[in-house]
């Protein structure tokens, strides 16, 4: 049987893990839903494809506690164990950041200004469903790519949702937008 010193710092460790789960709900989750509403007022079709969570074996057990909104209750029990989450993690090995302080590629900047469309056409994409994942956030998201070009874009990349990447499943070319209001695309050779 556990002292009463062990008791005591059980709860303490399980209120410091409840008190971290709410932080990362506030902070990677909630505002993720302002895309989500964007996305749906444009009826465009997306899936949550996984809730990309650190120290997932401690904040787990508490998210679901803290995380209020349905849509994000079923990706709970996935939460970092699907191929998606895999995908994310194989395409920043191959991706890898240039730069240590935000997401920087090893690819291509384009020219300034430009938007999503510029590099779509960089690339001479067809239309094909991928994956997007801003890195502030946790929800990693499925859509058409096509669906993602609108007159007002900068609603949906900006400053204040940062760094974002859209791939699709085989990896074979990256989209990406700074924190810095820039774009980037390229292919590297597999």
């Amino acid at each position: 049987m556990p002292s009463r010193k062990e008791k005591l710092k059980q709860l303490k460790t399980a209120l410091q893990h409840k008190l971290k789960a709410e932080a990362f709900v506030e902070n990677s989750i909630q505002p993720f839903t302002e895309i989500l509403v964007l996305l749906e007022q444009r009826k465009i079709a997306y899936a949550l494809c996984d809730l990309i969570i650190p120290d997932k074996t401690l904040l787990l057990p508490h998210l679901s506690e803290a995380l209020k909104e349905p849509v994000f209750q079923p990706l709970l029990a996935h939460a970092g164990n699907t191929d998606a989450a895999k995908n994310l993690h194989n395409l920043f090995e191959r991706y890898p950041s240039t730069n240590a302080l935000r997401y920087v590629p090893p690819v291509q900047k384009l020219k300034v200004p430009s938007i999503l469309k510029d590099a779509i056409d960089f690339l001479e994409l067809q239309n094909q469903p991928v994956s997007i994942y801003y890195l502030r956030y946790a929800p990693l998201l499925k859509v058409q790519l096509y669906d993602l070009v609108f007159d007002d874009e900068d609603k949906l990349f900006n400053f204040w949702h940062g760094d974002v990447v859209i791939f699709p499943e085989n990896l074979n070319w990256l989209i990406a937008f700074s924190l810095e209001e820039e774009w980037y695309a390229g292919r590297l050779n597999p």
